[in-house]
C-alpha cells in the first residue's frame, strides 16, 4: 500500500512530466533528406529529445507509484471483481509502453549527444520520428484509455464513493478512443492528464479526511 499523499504527489508529478515530455519537442517536419539531416544536426533539437525522454521515463515511474494506490483501493472495494485483473494488466502495460515510447523518442539523440556517436542517415531518422508518433498515438494512448475505462467501471460497480471520478474516467477514455480512431491519439494526452490531476486531488482530500478522523 502506498500512502495516499505520496500517491497523489506522484500523480501530479506524472501529469507534469508527461506534459513537459510532449511540449519540449517541436515536430520534425522536413520532407527532404537534407532538411531532415539539417534539423537533427542542431544540438538544441537533440537536447530537447533527450530531455523529453527523461521527463517521460520519470512520468512512467511516477504513474506506477500513483496507480498502485488506485489499485489498492479497488482491491479493497471489489476484491473479487472479474475486471480488476484487467485494470492491473492495462495499467502495468501502459507504464511499460510509455517507457518504450520514451526510449524510442530519445535513443538517437542520447547516443549522439551523450555518447558522441555519429548521426544516423535520413531513413533511420524518419523511422525514429514515425515510431515516436505511432507508439504514443496508437499504443500508449489506447492503453491509457483502457486503464481509465476499466477503472471507472470497477469503481461504479463496487460502490466506491468517488462516482464523479469514475464517470470522468469513463468519459475521458471514450474521448481518447475516438481520437485514436481519428489518428489523433497524441492530442488526447491532456485528457489523461486532467483525470490524473483530479484523481490526485481526490487522494489528497481523502488523506486529509482520514488524518482528521
Amino acid at each position: 500500500m502506498v500512502p495516499s499523499t505520496i500517491a497523489a504527489v506522484c500523480g501530479l508529478l506524472f501529469a507534469l512530466c508527461l506534459f513537459l515530455s510532449v511540449s519540449t519537442v517541436s515536430p520534425v517536419e522536413s520532407e527532404t533528406d537534407d532538411g531532415l539531416l539539417a534539423e537533427w544536426a542542431q544540438s538544441s533539437l537533440r537536447q530537447d529529445f533527450v530531455l523529453s525522454m527523461t521527463f517521460q521515463i520519470v512520468a512512467a515511474i511516477a504513474f506506477l507509484v500513483f496507480f498502485a494506490e488506485i489499485r489498492h483501493r479497488l482491491a479493497q472495494a471489489a476484491p473479487a471483481h472479474p475486471w480488476r485483473g484487467l485494470v492491473d494488466a492495462a495499467s502495468i502495460t501502459f507504464v511499460g509502453m510509455l517507457s518504450v515510447s520514451a526510449i524510442v523518442r530519445g535513443a538517437v539523440a542520447f547516443n549522439v549527444e551523450v555518447r558522441d556517436q555519429p548521426l544516423p542517415g535520413a531513413d533511420a531518422l524518419r523511422l525514429v520520428t514515425a515510431m515516436t508518433d505511432v507508439t504514443m498515438s496508437l499504443v500508449v494512448m489506447p492503453l491509457a484509455a483502457l486503464t481509465l475505462l476499466m477503472t471507472g467501471l470497477v469503481m461504479l460497480q463496487s460502490g466506491m464513493s468517488a462516482r464523479w471520478l469514475a464517470w470522468m474516467g469513463i468519459g475521458v477514455a471514450i474521448l481518447c478512443l475516438i481520437m485514436v480512431l481519428l489518428t489523433m491519439g497524441a492530442f488526447a494526452v491532456p485528457l489523461v492528464l486532467l483525470w490524473t490531476v483530479a484523481a490526485s486531488v481526490h487522494l489528497l482530500r481523502s488523506a486529509r479526511t482520514s488524518q482528521r478522523s
